[in-house]
């Protein structure tokens, strides 16, 4: 039996996959408590964590319908929560022998759990797992109350996938599933209310699934038969409640949980004094106070529409080309993914990847990147599939399968060791490693099944890579594949290698569409006001035209300016009047800047001293960047890290790009990356490159992880002119020979031919 000092343990009354809950006695003043603790005798780093964040978030909300945590103790070096013990029964339980419950009862259980969703939302949480083992009901004194926050995090802070909930599939959202594009908001959380009132209405859940698989298709594509045509006496207006909580789009649920309980409130009352509940229109107070700009795109009609005719035509195109231009942060990245959105269900594989900036001499990185995705994908479907998958690349790649693993390493997962190629000449390891890839990638490009690949940033792609771009996109038995290409085009003059590409496929002729994203007008500005603020019109005018001044219309740069002026309160939420409100003198005096980098760099000079040096670093590494990286060149612990940047993230400047908190991150912008970047002084950038380099060698048992030997090169040829040590030098002209060697095998000659050149220089000084 589990012994806590100070605390006389009486029964298990839950146990999960993660956590183990007893019931309990606090001896020093017998008050009746709950002891959550971790199930592993051995817990990883990211459950410790999780459940000091739900100690630490239970403290900043107050509310009677959320579990209170006393405190905090250890047992055997890991962490268990002390929480209030109401002598309630968990939902599932009570669901488990009742089936469903009476009308009355739902709506006064349903209107608690709305206040408890109030209640997280304005202490800027998301709960994330909201679902009947997290809510606790004592039906005798009528007491509701929602737990299990170790999910949850503050807005903008945090990514729960399927990985992470893996046993309460049936109430995740869809955004949650990873399959969507759609960012993980407040939200999400009244999907998943909607899916425990559905079960609670109707004594069933909205999908019957077979498996793990079977259900994440059914939470982004089958649309729930209503719960007043499952059962008739479920009146039609609390069925339509439902279905707008389980709207598959964020953007179409309720955008505030006032709104909801404001029509729960409604519905109780007209039961409580009729007997019955009249149908009336529901959302009419669905607004929020939580300052968020809507998920959609403004003024952009036209583009979308070209958008979705090429998306719609390629399961007939043999191939597509689009390019989409503009300047950085004019919303290129956000038409695709927002069209890709739209019409997901009818392309089964869309990947993408982005070239970075710091990233240019590692040979097809977005490629590499957007076919990862894919990789992941397939090893995300059944048993069967994979093996079909893996039948029909070895058919395709024969005996050359390990030249694509040398480039892709996860393949192997889906095929199998590979054997080692026959050492061919230069001239026709090229043309082999090309006609390999071709094969690989028309084996995804069937019909049935096409292929879209979305490639951002343009402008820093690598030679090698246009290359075979232009390759592929000459290649006439490759068919169903669209290829979406996005650049700056102010950044891609005549003599630019993407535009000498691009001529050479043009004089193919080969149809090349183009989409020029210009700024928005001053219409869109307003529209985009009016639907933030909930305002008409004339209300936005003046701020509309004072936003389109500041900002030429570039919708990033909009957004971070009306997302500062919130966070200096110069557009602030009045609750007496229900509505926002500001004064046009106040913010044309605050002397807001009209440069968003140096607006950017503003708002990260806030931040706490060890949040502004690691998200420094975190720049240099790249858009996207790993914790474990991070931990090694900041010399800290991966936990001390991740505390490092919860600012960042917490201010949604970064966001996590997997199931895990503690794996890696991405800047929300390019200019956010750059802004951080232009805190470091620029004599002191090559100094840092060279470090940060320098640690990664240190830390990185490269042994065992060849594919970090491109990364550590480049942080150390960014400043490998301050390398004077001769043991030094001769070090990193070795891990040049690796890169060059690695890029070789790859026909990536031009970036072999620099990684070499820079280890013969550095063994010649």
């Amino acid at each position: 039996m589990i012994n806590i000092a100070g605390y006389e343990l009486d029964k298990k009354i839950y146990e999960g996959n993660k956590t183990i809950i007893y019931s309990g006695i606090r001896l020093n003043d017998g008050k009746p408590v709950l002891l959550k603790f971790l199930c592993a005798e051995y817990p990883n780093l990211s459950d410790v964590i999780k459940l000091k964040n739900e100690y630490e978030l239970n403290e900043k909300i107050h509310s009677n319908n959320i579990i209170k945590i006393y405190n905090m103790e250890n047992y055997e070096k890991t962490p268990v929560l002390v929480l209030e013990n109401f002598h309630g029964r968990f939902l599932r339980e009570i669901l488990s022998e009742s089936k469903k419950f009476n009308l009355m009862d739902f709506l006064m259980i349903a209107i608690k759990l709305a206040q408890a969703l109030i209640d997280t939302h304005n202490s800027n949480i998301i709960h994330k797992a909201i679902n009947p083992d997290n809510i606790i009901i004592n039906m005798k004194t009528k007491t509701v109350k929602l737990t299990g926050f170790e999910n949850a995090s503050l807005f903008s802070q945090g990514l729960s996938t399927v990985n992470d909930l893996e046993n309460t599939l049936e109430y995740i959202s869809p955004e949650q599933t990873g399959k969507t594009k759609s960012k993980i908001d407040y939200r999400t959380d009244f999907y998943s209310l909607g899916i425990i009132f559905y079960e609670m209405l109707t004594g069933i859940l909205p999908f019957q699934a077979k498996d793990k698989l079977a259900m994440v298709h059914c939470q982004l594509a089958v649309q729930p038969v209503s719960p007043c045509e499952n059962n008739a006496d479920i009146p039609k207006v609390i069925s339509d409640i439902v279905m707008k909580l389980i709207e598959k789009m964020p953007e179409n649920r309720y955008q505030s949980a006032v709104g909801l309980k404001s029509d729960l409130q409604k519905c109780k009352k007209l039961f409580k004094s009729t007997g019955s509940v009249e149908y009336f229109k529901i959302g009419e107070k669905d607004f929020s106070e939580i300052f968020k700009i809507p998920d959609k795109l403004y003024g952009r009609e036209k583009e979308i529409k070209i958008l979705k005719a090429a998306f719609q035509r390629i399961n007939k195109n043999p191939m597509e080309i689009v390019m989409i231009t503009g300047y950085s942060g004019v919303g290129k990245s956000q038409l695709v993914n927002m069209v890709q959105r739209s019409v997901k269900e009818q392309f089964e594989y869309f990947i993408s990847g982005k070239f970075d900036q710091f990233e240019h001499d590692i040979p097809y990185s977005a490629l590499i990147h957007s076919f990862k995705d894919l990789v992941q994908q397939i090893l995300g479907e059944n048993r069967e599939q994979i093996e079909l998958w893996k039948n029909k690349l070895l058919a395709s790649l024969g005996s050359n399968g390990q030249i694509i693993i040398n480039v892709i390493p996860e393949v192997e997962f889906i095929i199998g060791k590979q054997p080692e190629v026959i050492e061919v000449s230069p001239e026709e390891a090229k043309n082999r490693f090309l006609k390999v890839f071709k094969d690989f990638v028309r084996t995804f490009c069937e019909a049935q099944h096409p292929l879209i690949i979305f490639l951002d940033d343009l402008q820093w792609a690598d030679l090698s890579f246009l290359k075979l771009m232009e390759i592929l996109i000459n290649d006439s038995e490759i068919s169903n594949l669209l290829i979406i290409g996005a650049y700056r085009d102010n950044e891609v003059h005549a003599k630019h290698p993407l535009k000498l590409t691009l001529e050479k496929i043009k004089s193919k002729n080969i149809l090349v569409n183009t989409i020029f994203l210009k700024p928005l007008e001053l219409i869109d500005v307003q529209h985009l006001i009016t639907e933030t603020f909930h305002c008409d019109s004339n209300e936005a005018n003046l701020l509309a035209k004072l936003s389109h001044q500041k900002t030429g219309g570039n919708p990033f740069f909009l957004s971070q300016f009306l997302y500062s002026l919130s966070r200096k309160h110069l557009i602030e939420f009045n609750k007496k009047q229900w509505k926002w409100q500001w004064d046009i003198e106040s913010i044309k005096n605050s002397q807001i800047t009209d440069n968003v980098v140096e607006l950017i760099a503003d708002r990260i000079s806030k931040f706490p001293k060890n949040t502004i040096e690691t998200l420094k670093l975190a720049a240099c590494i790249g858009s996207q960047f790993d914790l474990d990286t991070l931990s090694i060149i900041c010399k800290k612990d991966l936990k001390d890290v991740y505390f490092d940047i919860c600012a960042a993230s917490e201010e949604g400047m970064i966001l996590p790009i997997d199931s895990s908190i503690l794996k890696s991150y991405a800047f929300l912008h390019d200019r956010i990356q750059q802004a951080a970047y232009s805190l470091i002084e620029e004599k002191n950038r090559k100094e840092i490159h060279l470090k940060i380099g320098r640690l990664m060698i240190s830390g990185t048992d490269l042994e065992k992880n060849r594919t970090k030997v491109l990364d550590i090169v480049n942080q150390l040829n960014l400043g490998i002119e301050l390398v004077h040590d001769p043991s030094e030098k001769e070090q990193i002209a070795g891990l040049e020979l690796i890169a060059g060697k690695m890029a070789k095998k790859s026909a990536a000659y031009d970036t072999a031919y620099k990684y070499l050149s820079i280890g013969i220089m550095l063994m010649d000084k």
